[in-house]
């Protein structure tokens, strides 16, 4: 079962590895079936609590109308999420829940900024800048590349009072905890973070959906002490123990089979076709 991306299907979109598939497939009848995605809901967030008139819709390859605005990105290349469930209440949404698939992909992507252009290339002639966390926190017009040449506002998130994040585990002389491997993580969370300082939603949440199979993704971060996983050290820098939550593929399935045993069959065909 697949539901089709006008526009944004990758090249090999039809082939067993496609990660696009692997994002859109586990996703698919909750995309189609609004009520079915509410009960899959309330299982997956108990904490959650929805109204009874709350009406939930799940939405794939997501970025918000403004968040390319709120973020300073251009909209060929905004903070795009793989899966989001939004919660509507009196027709404005008041909750996300925003999930990150992971099928065979090594890493969460690592930002332009932290090395030097190649021949003919745009890029940061000075990406050692990097290496001063306190400098581009004081700075970031200065010392991020991002914010001086791309005009991007993640540190406007990221240093936000509310406490998004916090840098007390890391030396006094760290590098940006974002230049690696922490990269795509960071910009879901500021994204979450944006839809609620921005967006007046009530709550927002950021989950991981990655094959069992695939321990390339969380290969060690060296830019947060190299001996911790990327997700342990992205969750390292949270304020909340939940600011990054787990939802493994298997868990999904069986949500929308309890919700819905007629697609057992579905179940199935992602078993076999995915291995899981």
């Amino acid at each position: 079962m697949v539901v089709a991306h006008p526009g944004k299907e990758h090249v090999w979109g039809r082939a067993l590895t496609s990660s696009q598939c692997f994002g859109v497939n586990p996703f698919a009848p909750l995309a189609l079936d609004r009520a079915l995605a509410r009960l899959v809901l309330r299982t997956l967030l108990p904490a959650r609590r929805l109204a009874a008139a709350d009406a939930v819709k799940v939405a794939l390859e997501y970025t918000p109308q403004d968040g390319p605005g709120w973020l300073g990105e251009r909209p060929q290349q905004p903070t795009q999420v793989d899966a989001a469930f939004i919660v509507w209440r009196d027709e404005r949404s008041v909750g996300y829940l925003l999930v990150e698939v992971k099928l065979r992909e090594r890493g969460f992507g690592a930002c332009r900024g932290a090395a030097r252009p190649s021949a003919g290339a745009h890029g940061n002639p000075h990406p050692d800048r990097r290496r001063s966390l306190a400098q581009i926190m004081a700075e970031p017009q200065r010392h991020c590349w991002l914010v001086e040449t791309e005009r991007r506002r993640y540190w406007r998130y990221i240093c936000d009072e509310s406490g998004l994040f916090r840098f007390d585990r890391l030396d006094s002389g760290a590098a940006c905890p974002f230049s690696g491997g922490l990269y795509q993580l960071m910009r879901n969370r500021v994204l979450a973070h944006a839809l609620v300082r921005e967006g007046g939603a009530d709550w927002t949440d950021v989950s991981l959906c990655i094959h069992p199979a695939n321990d390339a993704v969380d290969a060690l971060d060296e830019a947060v002490g190299g001996a911790f996983s990327a997700q342990a050290a992205f969750r390292s820098l949270l304020r909340s123990k939940d600011g990054l939550l787990n939802l493994p593929p298997q868990a999904l399935i069986d949500a929308v089979v309890t919700a819905s045993p007629r697609l057992g069959d579905w179940a199935e065909w992602l078993h076999d076709r995915y291995q899981l």
